[in-house]
């Protein structure tokens, strides 16, 4: 554990537990903690900083093949478990955490997570408050997909496959009882996501690191280098920085009225403008027909809460920004808005259809409609194999 502090600004509050955050990194598959070295270097030289956090770099065996046979790579459920037992072990109950996962590490966070839920500690998961995700595999990775099959035994790398049933039902978790929940509760913990995808990343494509989340951007690199910054001024630093402070400054309500420079909100807007500035070309996926399209809107278009003009746009709204900023405006028909929105959710591949049918999770699973609808989608629009 590397531990930021100085004795100039012990922080300590009178209840004994001290006024930190704890920034937990989770490196990637085939990676190991050394990775975040660059950004701990200038963390720990920002005075803005300085003894206000503390940085947990989580190490876990991650390797090709193992080849002793006393030994086995563990898969994503038992590192998150490990993760669990560390933060249990080394931090306050009490302490502000906020999570970077880089490429795999992203997906371990979110079992983390899920893990908490299923045990009823969505309380306890106040603490947590940012999850960051760079390059992370949402919607799987296809990068050298045919060789690595050979590693059919690494339980890592299975997971990192297109489509695969652990990773969509963890996102359905993870959306439903965490991005879109509205309070906390013993099984809800509404945690803001921030996920962001490398430009030239051939690994992770932007599509599958944004997948279906909300909260995404695109930052320079590539799959190794989105978080190895080389200066302060670079995007993915300012980012990190500006969540620690956010959470620092809400800690210390006092403390943050009596800046005057209105910090954060500088470094919000340097990184609008740096988000901005970055642009990925939309991928192009499986090319529906029209018919196909148009028997999707239609069957979309039977469901009873997608009949309502409100409902239907709050439905569109839950899709992730990259796909809504090139809906357009549409006007008030169900069937072209719904038409128009399974047209670019193709254009995108695997991704927009994952996107498509996790949105459709929050319809009533009663209706009949939505039954029918997802059937077409299965049967007018197969998963690229």
């Amino acid at each position: 554990m590397i531990d930021a502090s100085n004795e100039a600004d012990s922080g300590i509050r009178g209840d004994g537990v001290p006024e930190k955050v704890a920034l937990v990194l989770v490196h990637g598959i085939l990676s190991e903690g050394s990775k975040w070295d660059p950004l701990c270097n200038l963390l720990l030289r920002d005075e803005e900083l300085a003894g206000r956090i503390e940085i947990i770099a989580v190490e876990y065996p991650s390797k090709l093949i193992e080849l002793d046979p006393k030994r086995q790579i563990p898969d994503l459920d038992t590192v998150a478990g490990y993760l669990g037992t560390r933060l249990s072990e080394e931090l306050h109950p009490d302490r502000p955490i906020v999570f970077a996962g880089h490429s795999q590490g992203g997906l371990i966070v979110q079992r983390y997570l899920v893990q908490q839920l299923h045990q009823g500690h969505g309380l306890a998961l106040r603490r947590v408050r940012q999850v960051l995700m760079f390059a992370t595999p949402n919607s799987g990775s296809e990068y050298l997909l045919p060789l690595r099959k050979w590693w059919s035994r690494n339980p890592q790398e299975i997971e990192l496959r297109p489509l695969n049933e652990k990773i969509v039902e963890t996102q359905k978790v993870i959306l439903q009882q965490i991005v879109y929940a509205k309070e906390f509760s013993t099984i809800s913990a509404p945690i803001p996501f921030g996920v962001y995808a490398g430009i030239t990343d051939r690994v992770v494509p932007p599509q599958s690191a944004k997948s279906v989340f909300p909260d995404t951007g695109e930052l320079p690199g590539d799959h190794s280098s989105i978080i190895v910054p080389s200066s302060i001024d670079d995007l993915v630093y300012v980012i990190i920085k500006a969540r620690l402070l956010r959470v620092l400054e809400a800690s210390e309500p006092a403390a943050a009225a009596a800046r005057p420079d209105g910090r954060v909100t500088q470094l919000d807007e340097a990184i609008d403008r740096g988000l901005r500035s970055q642009h990925v070309a939309p991928q192009s996926g499986f090319r529906l027909s029209e018919d196909a399209i148009r028997e999707i809107a239609v069957a979309m278009a039977e469901i009873e809460d997608l009949k309502d003009s409100t409902t239907r746009q709050q439905f569109m709204s839950l899709m992730p920004a990259y796909i809504l900023e090139r809906q357009g405006s549409t006007g008030g028909n169900a069937k072209i808005q719904l038409a128009l929105l399974v047209k670019r959710c193709a254009n995108i591949g695997d991704a927009g259809r994952q996107a498509l049918l996790l949105v459709m999770d929050f319809l009533p699973s009663e209706d009949a409609a939505v039954a029918h609808a997802r059937a077409a989608i299965e049967d007018r629009w197969p998963p690229a194999s």
